[in-house]
């Protein structure tokens, strides 16, 4: 009996102290991107993602204030390509002219490396942590046209 009463007390215990009186609730979770996209003509190569994630780096004392990196990737035919996107201050909805190293765009074919001289990456839309919006570029002589983006920020 003696054993029994000694459990139920711990059991008291313990359930009490799991419970906190104004307790912080649960933050929502982040937004999300039904399908996350990064898609182009490049070359002779009609780029669509298999994955695509983006990385925001607030300034300290200005979470405003973001770099923001954009890494896209495909496979095909165990041949990969990579699109990375780079923007220093980001703003938002805005037009972002390829300047590096503020704004840069590289792609990578097949392991050779190909820097973006020419282009834009627009910013349509910015909102609930989503971006979408296009691009384009030139870089060596491979030309990209009709980019388009839809990822979480």
């Amino acid at each position: 009996m003696k054993k029994c009463a000694l459990i139920f007390i711990v059991c008291v215990l313990i359930a009490a102290c799991g419970k906190k009186k104004g307790a912080t609730p649960i933050p929502a979770p982040p937004a999300f991107v039904d399908s996350p996209f990064v898609t182009a003509s490049i070359g002779n190569l009609n780029f669509a993602t298999d994955s695509a994630t983006i990385l925001s780096v607030a300034y300290p004392g200005d979470s405003a204030k973001l770099d923001v990196s954009l890494q896209a990737v495909k496979t095909i035919g165990g041949v990969g390509y990579m699109l990375l996107f780079y923007i220093t201050n980001f703003t938002g909805v805005n037009t972002y002219a390829v300047a590096p190293p503020q704004v840069s765009i590289t792609y990578y074919a097949n392991g050779v490396r190909h820097y973006a001289q020419s282009g834009q990456i627009v910013v349509a839309t910015d909102s609930n942590n989503i971006i979408t919006g296009t691009f384009n570029f030139v870089a060596d002589s491979l030309v990209a046209t009709n980019g388009a983006f839809n990822v979480i920020l």
